[in-house]
């Protein structure tokens, strides 16, 4: 089995959301709720909603060519992304 991504690898995260093997997608799907318990500073209350409820509507159907999965997993990526942001724009100084 292939290890993880890293916490900070968005590229790792959408391959895994379009695995074809289920466990890899419900794993990935675990790690951005996960990104988000570790996030610090804690993000914007608005993107932690965002985020939940994202998670909590669990994963559509799989179907790697069908258009509304593959904006899921756009937009899964893109959460990602929006928390790393958070992290090194507030660790950066102004």
């Amino acid at each position: 089995m292939r290890a993880t991504p890293t916490r900070a690898d968005r590229a790792g995260l959408r391959e895994r959301l379009m695995a074809s093997e289920p466990m890899q997608r419900t794993a990935a799907l675990h790690e951005l709720e996960c990104e988000l318990a570790r996030a610090r500073p804690v993000p914007p209350a608005r993107l932690v909603h965002a985020i939940q409820d994202f998670v909590a509507r669990g994963m559509p159907f799989y179907s790697c060519s069908d258009p509304h999965y593959l904006e899921w997993v756009d937009r899964a990526v893109e959460y990602w992304e929006r928390l790393q942001r958070t992290a090194t724009s507030d660790a950066q100084p102004a």
